[in-house]
């Protein structure tokens, strides 16, 4: 009789431990889920805000060069984000695309000058070069 209390008490301790495991894991998973999820989109927050001010600097630089005149230019020195997918640069406006899955996002910044040339969408810390060039200002990518 003493062995099977013996046994009972062991199965007992058994199973409390496993429902202690189990409440838990329980617990931790949607914690986890949550954290995961915040820390994505707060990563994606901060991509979309680099691009953002890749644009707005790029804007801004020329801007400065085009008021100052022929034959003027700066440098910029940026850091793309890892999710760029595109780059555009059009008569008054600087476009960077984003994608984050399968959602895009596009950052825009717009100019009062006529601007033209190219921005190198791959991620890294690049050299861009804003040059004026009579009435518009050349965006180019240093190597």
């Amino acid at each position: 009789m003493a062995f099977k209390k013996e046994v009972f008490r062991r199965s007992q301790i058994s199973i409390e431990y496993l429902a202690v495991f189990a409440f838990a894991t329980a617990m931790t998973v949607p914690l986890l889920i949550i954290f995961i999820t915040h820390t994505t989109d707060a990563s994606n927050a901060i991509a979309v805000s680099q691009a953002n001010q890749i644009a707005r600097n790029v804007v801004d630089a020329a801007e400065t060069v085009y008021y100052l005149g022929e034959p003027s230019s700066t440098l910029v020195k940026v850091y793309m984000p890892e999710r760029v997918d595109a780059t555009e640069v059009t008569a008054k406006e600087v476009t960077i695309r984003m994608k984050f899955g399968g959602t895009t996002t596009d950052v825009v910044a717009s100019s009062r000058i006529n601007l033209t040339g190219y921005l190198d969408p791959s991620p890294g810390i690049q050299y861009i070069r804003v040059e004026a060039r009579g009435g518009v200002v050349n965006i180019s990518m240093i190597d």
